[in-house]
């Protein structure tokens, strides 16, 4: 097996994680044989997730059971890229609606979690309460607090199906607050593949993404300039392409496809 002509002009792969590695808690097979080939290949490989539930080291060992060794440095969660956006503009306290990968990552970037902060961050949590959603929008509504979210998707796969996001959350504490977030870190925003490119010394060009959300991951790859593959793991379904303004550049059933 090797990578297919069309895919081997490509630098870096930048995989989406849920619906394209694993489901819920359940590895995609396809998913990790290609990927690993693809490290053996020596092309740069890194994780692009809008999930903020890990940190980085967290997502690290989650691939690592799964039978990946990606370096923390090719590793960008959404809960990564929120804690390097507020260090880069001189925030030094959050309060935080979220889980701890989240909280983790906002504590080593040296900005405090607390309740009375200059920030407030939103994000996925699977224990959210009427309590969150009142002290995040008194932040923002009354005391001006600036307003960031990890991401705005809608749903997130599991193996049950389509659960509530993190988006669903930040809507509801949009309308609270009456005002809408200052800042989306996530997908399809291209802050976390500016990081990328900065990193990985990369072009547009020489990036391809991998996803399975025409509005996220498929929307970024055009933001940016980069090309873009569907898988039909996930969300989006072949069926979905034809009504979506959002276009990929292929479509594949799975990432087995990547090979030949």
């Amino acid at each position: 097996m090797k990578l297919r002509r069309e895919f081997g002009c490509f630098k870096v792969f930048a995989f989406d994680g849920d619906g394209v590695l694993w489901r819920g808690r359940t590895p995609i097979l396809s998913g990790i044989k290609v990927l690993n080939e693809l490290l053996c290949l020596g092309k740069t490989v890194v994780l692009v997730t809008n999930n903020s539930t890990k940190s980085r080291e967290m997502y690290q060992e989650t691939l690592r059971k799964m039978g990946i060794n990606l370096p923390l440095a090719n590793i960008y969660c959404s809960s990564y890229g929120v804690a390097v956006y507020l260090s880069q503009h001189g925030y030094r306290s959050a309060y935080v609606v979220g889980e701890d990968g989240l909280k983790e990552e906002l504590v080593k970037a040296g900005i405090k979690v607390k309740r009375k902060a200059e920030a407030v961050v939103v994000g996925m949590d699977r224990k959210i309460s009427y309590s969150k959603i009142a002290t995040a929008s008194k932040l923002v509504r009354d005391q001006g607090a600036f307003f960031i979210a990890t991401n705005r998707d809608a749903t997130f796969p599991t193996e049950k199906g389509e659960y509530p996001g993190a988006g669903s959350i930040v809507a509801a504490i949009e309308v609270a607050a009456k005002k809408s977030v200052d800042v989306n870190i996530g997908k399809p925003q291209p802050y976390m593949f500016q990081l990328i490119m900065k990193d990985h010394n990369a072009e547009p060009s020489e990036i391809v993404v991998i996803g399975d959300r025409l509005e996220t991951d498929i929307a970024a790859a055009k933001r940016i300039s980069a090309k873009s593959i569907l898988v039909l793991t996930g969300v989006a379904k072949k069926e979905d392409v034809e009504k979506s303004l959002e276009k990929p550049d292929y479509i594949l059933k799975d990432l087995s496809e990547l090979l030949e």
